[in-house]
């Protein structure tokens, strides 16, 4: 059968169509917690990651420089204002390949969500863009709300806003090779997310 009949075949046979649905009708069936934090914590541990709940931006900061991947990491970059520190001038950088050498970047995140422990990130440059991949540990700090689920965090989601955005739960890992889960296979070897709930 020639490509001409099989697609002329198939537009005879298309399925009658019907309007899509409206999301915000279906609002009071959304999931959602008691305990969206704690929901949130035991979502991230499941899949790898480590939560630590803060007050302010200062109490983002000190719990920062306590973790692992701070004190032993020289070579550090943050994107967070008053939250951790930079060790060299990253924004001299105009190539990306020379983020492979950092230990530890400390990125924001616009908001979080407690049904899968998915953090929401843009980045505006090249640079921060490919630094949430490259770096050996990644610490998200979410200064914006803690949503119950994902329906809430595409009613937020603008995709013109930003060149690149994703969300990120947990350290990069992967459980294709004989079976065996690894962590940091491809990405960052932890995730630290810092809330912050004041």
């Amino acid at each position: 059968m020639s490509r001409e009949a099989v697609l002329a075949a198939l537009r005879k046979n298309l399925p009658e169509s019907a309007p899509l649905p409206n999301p915000a009708d279906y609002a009071e069936e959304w999931i959602r917690f008691d305990d969206p934090v704690e929901q949130f914590r035991t979502t991230l541990e499941a899949v790898g990651g480590d939560l630590l709940v803060v007050g302010s931006r200062e109490e983002a900061d000190a719990a920062i420089r306590e973790i692992p991947a701070f004190v032993e990491g020289e070579v550090r970059v943050s994107r967070v204002d008053g939250v951790g520190d930079t060790t060299f001038d990253y924004d001299a950088l105009t190539d990306p390949h020379e983020l492979a050498h950092v230990e530890l970047a400390v990125m924001p995140a616009h908001f979080a969500v407690a049904e899968n422990a998915a953090c929401w990130v843009t980045c505006e440059t090249l640079c921060d863009r490919v630094v949430h991949f490259l770096t050996q540990h990644l610490a998200l700090v979410v200064d914006g709300p803690l949503l119950h689920n994902m329906h809430e965090a595409y009613d937020r989601i603008d995709p013109r806003q930003s060149r690149f955005s994703a969300f990120i739960s947990g350290p990069s890992k992967t459980a294709d090779i004989e079976q065996s889960l690894v962590i940091g296979a491809h990405g960052s070897r932890s995730l630290t997310v810092v809330l912050v709930q004041p």
